[in-house]
């Protein structure tokens, strides 16, 4: 990896990037949950959707649910060896 590679200016670029993109993401979202329920829209716009028949709606709640228990492992380890390495 050539020197100049990892540097702060070019890590804050890239955070400010990113966090632009997941900026636009989350008013992309937003927007279309106002324009789907209109002022009645829930917090979590997932809420709104019935369950009963909706494939699209199932598997997005199946994926959520997935991500939430495949995450919190990895979390609670971070948590763990943290905790850990500073008690020592």
């Amino acid at each position: 990896m050539p020197k100049d590679a990892r540097t702060p200016t070019k890590f804050v670029r890239i955070s400010a990037v990113v966090l632009f993109v997941i900026l636009c993401i989350y008013a992309a979202v937003s927007v279309a949950g106002l324009g789907r329920f209109g002022t009645s829209v829930a917090g979590n716009v997932m809420k709104n959707y019935l369950l009963q028949g909706n494939v699209f709606a199932i598997t997005a709640f199946a994926g959520m649910s997935v991500k939430i228990v495949m995450t919190f492992p990895l979390l609670i380890f971070l948590v763990a060896k943290l905790c850990f390495s500073y008690s020592a």
